[in-house]
């Protein structure tokens, strides 16, 4: 959550900067913050499902695989 915030922070210093100077460059920085935020989630996602599909839970507790 605090990486999310921290990009969200990021991307809107990226836009503002943008209307201040007048120029699209922090635009652009601002698109391809949201496509690293939206793949870090789309990586979590597909970790969760993974697990899921292997042992029918996602509770830590129950899977012992993070000790191998």
């Amino acid at each position: 959550m605090c990486i999310e915030l921290m990009l969200n922070a990021a991307n809107m210093q990226f836009a503002a900067a943008a209307i201040h100077h007048g120029d699209a460059t922090g635009w652009v920085y601002t698109i391809f913050a949201i496509a690293i935020a939206a793949s870090e989630v789309a990586v979590g996602l597909a970790i969760f499902l993974a697990m899921y599909g292997q042992h029918e839970s996602i509770t830590l507790d129950d899977i012992n695989v993070l000790k191998n």
